[in-house]
């Protein structure tokens, strides 16, 4: 005889669901929770401990019901009734309320990826701990029960309490591949984090720093900028540290050779001149009078990544654009990554026949490459003169 351990699983991280094995009991995508699965929520997330029935009956809104206790005893009813298996009992009768049982069979998302960082900080071994670390950041798929709607303030506090955890687990694993000389895979990390959270401004300042261990000052400053803008855009405070890379470019001294702080900084390598926003911008209006005066022509050019997608899968999407524009433009065109899924690039001396030939190669190179199919390229472009 084959002895099956059923279980419960929970996963909290991006969308919530909750599946008993392969059966979905609930699944969960830009919606309120009803009263029964807010229910399970609560009990779950106080497992172990008695939430009496005047706590429930706030926390779910019954006050206003005609018989509050029996709502809240047919909510307990029906979620038993969604959630039983046989040989564990998941929700326990205490006097005057509940319990979630943690001594039930159940796999809670949030449990292991707590555990998983926990063993990693134990690792002497860098590579065992990077393995341990980067299983823990796969499970994050977004915020904590990100597309609910919350009120409950132990849930915002847990909340609010893996965001934490997460980002320090991501600046952990970035400081590993660093230590071991992986700069991109490191990068990569901390692009991928900011498509969760593109408020943490430590994301950036960490990303920074790898591009100047890895001599790479342009991209140090192209990402600088990034930050800058998109602070700026969202109405957020300056950080101290982001003034001070900006600052610290303009002391070096220019009394014997100027083009030599563009030289040594090395802030146009490649074969195309990629900038940051705020200098694309500058040139951008530069070049624009320019053809004026000359009658040349100029255009403005946009692409985006359109489509719901996971972070990495939007991630590679990206990562597939920006290699295709680095390989395919010519040395005096000028691109910037102006947010997340959009890059600008400004053509010159191009006319409209030779741009839609451009923005066709672009396209077929791009699905050559088999991106996800979930994110598509759309481009549009702008005859400035």
């Amino acid at each position: 005889m084959t002895a099956v351990n059923h279980k419960l699983y929970v996963y909290t991280f991006g969308n919530l669901l909750v599946r008993k094995e392969e059966e979905v009991l609930f699944s969960g995508e830009n919606k309120n929770l009803n009263k029964r699965w807010r229910l399970f929520l609560l009990l779950l997330f106080n497992k172990g401990e008695k939430l009496t029935d005047q706590e429930l009956i706030r926390e779910l809104e019954l006050e206003e019901n005609v018989a509050p206790r029996q709502s809240l005893r047919a909510l307990v009813y029906r979620l038993r009734k969604d959630i039983e298996m046989k040989g564990t009992e998941f929700i326990l009768s205490e006097q005057g309320g509940y319990t979630f049982n943690p001594d039930s069979k159940y796999w809670l998302d949030i449990d292991y990826f707590f555990n998983i960082i926990e063993k990693a900080k134990e690792k002497d071994d860098k590579e065992r701990a990077l393995r341990l670390y980067r299983r823990a950041l796969d499970l994050y798929e977004g915020a904590f029960l990100k597309n609910q709607y919350i009120t409950d303030r132990y849930l915002i506090k847990l909340r609010q309490y893996y965001r934490e955890l997460y980002l320090k687990a991501v600046a952990k694993t970035g400081e590993i591949l660093v230590d071991l000389n992986r700069f991109q895979e490191a990068i990569e990390i901390y692009e991928l984090a900011l498509k969760t959270h593109p408020k943490s401004v430590g994301l950036y300042l960490d990303m920074i720093d790898v591009f100047k261990k890895n001599n790479r000052p342009d991209l140090a400053l192209i990402k600088t900028e990034e930050a800058m803008a998109f602070l700026k855009n969202s109405n957020l405070p300056m950080p101290p540290e982001l003034q001070t890379e900006i600052s610290d470019f303009f002391e070096t001294d220019i009394d014997e050779d100027p083009a030599s702080i563009f030289e040594d900084n090395k802030l146009c390598q490649g074969e195309i001149f990629q900038c940051g926003p705020m200098t694309f911008s500058s040139i951008f209006s530069l070049e624009k009078r320019r053809a004026e005066r000359n009658r040349d022509d100029i255009s403005l050019i946009h692409f985006q990544l359109n489509g719901e997608a996971p972070p990495e899968e939007t991630n590679k999407a990206e990562t597939i654009l920006r290699d295709i524009l680095t390989e395919n433009l010519r040395s005096s065109d000028l691109i910037t990554r102006w947010q997340p899924r959009h890059y600008l690039m400004l053509a010159k001396e191009q006319n409209e026949e030779e741009i839609e030939a451009l923005l066709a190669r672009i396209d077929e190179l791009y699905y050559e490459e088999f991106p996800p199919a979930e994110v598509n390229l759309s481009y549009s472009y702008q005859k400035l003169n």
